[in-house]
């Protein structure tokens, strides 16, 4: 159970941090698209591009993560006389494991989410939005057409000093249950 316990916090350190770092970059479609509340609306495109600095694939709505919480819905913590297992069965996160190819829709989803993160209008003069009429034409020109997806993979093999752990704590119990039976 310890040795279980102690592998679920190293895959959480990972997916918040040290697997992000290799995690190709997200394009602005990605930012502008997001399901998740920005800090507030983009209105200029200093405003967009930090929005893209600060943006947290797969952690910004919190669903995937908690598939890696022990007890949640998604977890996978199964333990045996011989063996552990732990991960998660998010669908999200087995999808994103590898690269993939997908088609985009611009549909009445994605519009209201780009109208909600990108409004057409800002202020209480209502000015005009530029990165709004910019990128809506990008996006009409996009749908339909297929792209690519990065994969956002997590690490499967735990570092050295936690096996190293493991096996010793192993091989002292395995000690233990052989001299009880001598």
């Amino acid at each position: 159970m310890e040795a279980g316990n102690e592998i679920l916090a190293w895959m959480q350190r990972e997916y918040r941090g040290g697997a992000r770092r290799n995690w190709k970059r997200l394009r602005p479609v990605t930012v502008i698209l997001s399901r998740a509340r920005l800090q507030g609306p983009i209105t200029s495109w200093a405003g967009l591009r930090s929005a893209l600095s600060r943006a947290q694939p797969l952690i910004d709505t919190g669903r995937t993560y908690q598939s890696l919480v022990r007890g949640v819905q998604g977890n996978i913590f199964r333990l045996s006389s011989s063996s552990i297992t732990v991960g998660s069965s998010s669908p999200e996160l087995v999808a994103n494991q590898n690269d993939r190819t997908s088609i985009f829709n611009f549909g009445p989803d994605e519009q209201a989410r780009f109208n909600r993160n990108v409004p057409a209008t800002y202020g209480k003069r209502n000015r005009s939005n530029d990165v709004h009429a910019r990128m809506l034409g990008v996006l009409k020109k996009m749908d339909g057409k297929s792209f690519k997806v990065p994969g956002r993979p997590l690490p499967r093999i735990p570092p050295a000093a936690i096996v190293t752990r493991l096996r010793r704590n192993i091989a002292l119990i395995l000690k233990a249950r052989w001299q009880a039976g001598a």
